[in-house]
């Protein structure tokens, strides 16, 4: 069974009068949401799950820092920009107190994950060392380097900024689908039964 097979396999389980497929044009902006949605709930799944693992330690530091990046990788995706017509958020819809993390989550992001930059989590020096005897000697680069790893950040504040911005993406995605519900109905011809 191919993917657009097993799709409809899973659409056809629900006890429906009729189904179709929405066009992909209009369908992208509010798939979009739905997606924003999901991924901001398993973000939120991630920082639970790394909270409860506890203090990182020998056995569970790999863990809980996979936990962590994955929230990074996942936060700055709903951000970017899609060449293919999916949405994304920007910061006018966030409150404005939650800007100073977004950017922090953001920057934090584009410097240690996605690309290489000064950043909170990698600390290092180039050292030039001159080794050996005044009659022998060389030059050596030392790069003593920290890198820190576990969790990256306030569970509690970070949890809290991930809800209000999924409750922001749920009241979007409502407005969406009623005005999309609407054009269907007109379409149809047919009237909705009141809630």
């Amino acid at each position: 069974m191919d993917i657009d097979e097993t799709l409809n396999a899973q659409a056809a389980g629900r006890a429906s009068l009729m189904q179709f497929e929405v066009p992909e044009t209009d369908a992208k902006k509010m798939l979009s949401l739905y997606l924003i949605a999901q991924d901001l709930e398993e973000m939120v799944k991630c920082i639970n799950l790394s909270e409860a693992l506890g203090l990182p330690n020998t056995n569970n530091t790999l863990m809980i820092t996979a936990l962590w990046e994955k929230v990074l990788i996942m936060y700055g995706k709903l951000f970017a920009t899609s060449k293919d017509g999916y949405s994304s958020l920007n910061e006018n819809m966030m409150n404005p107190v939650d800007l100073p993390l977004h950017r922090d989550i953001i920057a934090l992001r584009n410097s240690y994950l996605a690309h290489r930059g000064k950043n909170i989590l990698e600390h290092h020096k180039l050292i030039l060392s001159v080794e050996g005897t005044e009659d022998n000697c060389h030059v050596e680069f030392i790069v003593p380097t920290i890198q820190l790893k576990g969790h990256y950040g306030n569970h509690a504040q970070i949890r809290r900024h991930l809800k209000r911005l999924r409750k922001e993406v749920l009241l979007r995605l409502a407005h969406k689908r009623d005005k999309y519900e609407r054009e269907v109905w007109e379409t149809l011809g047919l009237e909705p039964n009141p809630a």
